[in-house]
């Protein structure tokens, strides 16, 4: 049976209609693809900052050990060592530890690492470009970050680069004695049995922080003595200072779920989340993408039919989201 001319003529209206649709929404959906690709090229670099971070360390502790200075590899860049079989990727600083009263013969070197491009701050030194909007990962809290160092007693940059630095950690020892008469005023560690030493940087002990955390105190047969450790830097083998005992360390510091989990921190999540899991991470972007077409077609069901004033929306919807692009941009540069 032949259908008639006019149910045919409703039939090329109705699939011209909706190739329009379809059209209109492929190409704001690819724009938006666009818009997501442009913001992982932008902060993909510093989901991997290994190699910048590789070049700042060797070029640091060359320094180190050709003037005696004892330290070895601490915190976040043990735990990339211990676990990762190298420095994490989405970090952007390198951690070392010494004992406090080293801090000022590497404070006197100043000088020399200038010779490598290389850029040393102390206690008493300003940082102009450290002050900047800051979150806090364990408080759960933004706040603007001052010119001065407090945690570590040294920071380190490249002359040309500070999107990645070197933070030196000083510890003192407190002994048996001590850590008795600073009860309540000193983070004792789990297990600890008072028979030795602990060595506490600023976040262990009550007179330097507010919130005593993060296993600011260890025992010292856990530090000492050092040990070498062959680490894998880029694709060179390096041997390098690390604690006594690294996972007990690691344990203190961080909990054991540390040794074996990757836990990505603050916006870091978000646009590195694939260093976590790859297919969480495609997820997420395919997420993402939906709601926004989503919220796209909900406006654009909302808005009169004139195509002058759809048009003018459109104009103005692409206005905004470029804005916040930029805007995001500027943030996140800004917090790191």
């Amino acid at each position: 049976m032949l259908s008639s001319p006019k149910v045919s003529l409703d039939r090329k209206l109705k699939y011209r209609k909706w190739a329009a649709f379809l059209r209109i929404y492929w190409e704001e959906a690819l724009a938006y693809l666009i818009f997501v690709i442009i913001l992982l090229a932008v902060f993909s670099p510093k989901c991997d900052t290994r190699r910048h971070m590789t070049d700042l360390l060797l070029r640091a502790v060359t320094i180190l050990e050709r003037n005696g200075i004892q330290y070895w590899l601490d915190k976040g860049t043990l735990l990339g060592i211990y676990r990762d079989k190298g420095l994490i990727p989405w970090e952007y600083d390198v951690d070392l530890g010494v004992m406090n009263e080293t801090c000022n013969a590497i404070s006197k070197l100043k000088s020399e690492f200038l010779t490598s491009d290389l850029i040393a701050y102390d206690r008493s030194d300003h940082i102009a470009h450290k002050v900047k909007l800051t979150y806090d990962t364990e408080r759960k809290q933004f706040y603007w970050s001052d010119s001065k160092i407090h945690d570590p007693c040294i920071r380190i940059y490249d002359s040309k680069d500070t999107s990645a630095w070197i933070d030196i950690y000083w510890y003192i020892e407190k002994l048996p004695l001590d850590v008795k008469a600073l009860d309540g005023r000193i983070l004792i560690p789990p297990n600890y049995d008072g028979r030795d030493s602990l060595l506490c940087t600023s976040e262990g002990l009550k007179e330097y922080t507010d919130a005593m955390c993060c296993g600011g105190c260890v025992p010292r047969p856990t530090v000492f003595p050092i040990k070498d450790h062959r680490v894998k830097l880029e694709r060179n083998i390096y041997s390098l200072p690390v604690p006594n005992s690294m996972s007990d360390m690691l344990r203190i510091q961080y909990g054991e779920a540390s040794l074996t989990e990757r836990q990505i921190k603050g916006w870091k999540r978000v646009v590195c989340g694939y260093w976590e899991s790859q297919l969480l991470y495609v997820v997420q972007l395919i997420l993402f993408l939906s709601i926004l077409m989503f919220g796209r077609v909900i406006l654009h069901r909302k808005l009169p039919r004139s195509s002058k004033y759809r048009k003018r929306w459109r104009y103005y919807l692409w206005g905004t989201i470029s804005f916040l692009v930029i805007l995001l941009m500027v943030v996140l540069h800004g917090l790191v």
